[in-house]
């Protein structure tokens, strides 16, 4: 079984420049360890659980080296950012 690679961190990349503009980090379950027992009972309660897993911080600062995935033969339509071409 495969254990989740948390958290896991978005970047928006000027590929022009090759630089990191911008970005977020999302957290699997909540960032503090809080865990719920109950679903949430309304909306707005569901929507700050959302908010929560999300930083606005903690994207890769500078220049970045894009790495372009390769397509798996037996799993062509599965995205796997592990493998490495």
């Amino acid at each position: 079984m495969l254990q989740p690679h948390v958290p896991l961190t978005f970047d928006i990349v000027d590929t022009w420049t090759g630089r990191s503009i911008g970005g977020c980090r999302y957290h699997a379950s909540h960032p503090g360890g809080r865990s719920f027992q109950a679903l949430p009972v309304n909306a707005l309660e569901a929507e700050a659980r959302r908010l929560a897993r999300f930083e606005p911080m903690g994207h890769s600062p500078g220049t970045l080296i894009i790495k372009v995935g390769g397509v798996h033969a037996d799993f062509p339509l599965t995205l796997d950012l592990r493998r490495a071409p």
